[in-house]
């Protein structure tokens, strides 16, 4: 009985840690922050917008790529950036910077 207790934990800890949570800035190319950006998880329906001053935090679920899109602006698809970490604290905060359309 004790070994199926212990694999159910290993099995919640691996799921724990199998989300990643991200966050940054949304910027156009002028570096003004872009308010209401959605961000969304691609694959999923998992998703949020980013605040006032353009940031956004995520918990990623399965997929480690986001869409970001925004009424007048390219879509674009990036790799979920990873942030460096010096004891718990990022030294830098990701900006994602979309373009407007030409079309």
């Amino acid at each position: 009985m004790k070994t199926i207790y212990f694999y159910l934990f290993l099995l919640c800890t691996s799921l724990t840690f199998a989300q990643q949570q991200v966050s940054g800035t949304v910027k156009d190319a002028s570096g003004v922050p872009l308010p209401g950006v959605n961000i969304t998880e691609t694959g999923t329906t998992n998703g949020t917008t980013s605040d006032f001053d353009g940031n956004y935090k995520i918990t990623l679920k399965s997929s480690n790529t986001l869409t970001f899109s925004y009424v007048g602006y390219n879509t674009n698809v990036v790799i979920a950036p990873q942030l460096v970490m010096a004891g718990k604290k990022p030294q830098a905060k990701p900006f994602i910077t979309l373009k407007g359309k030409t079309d």
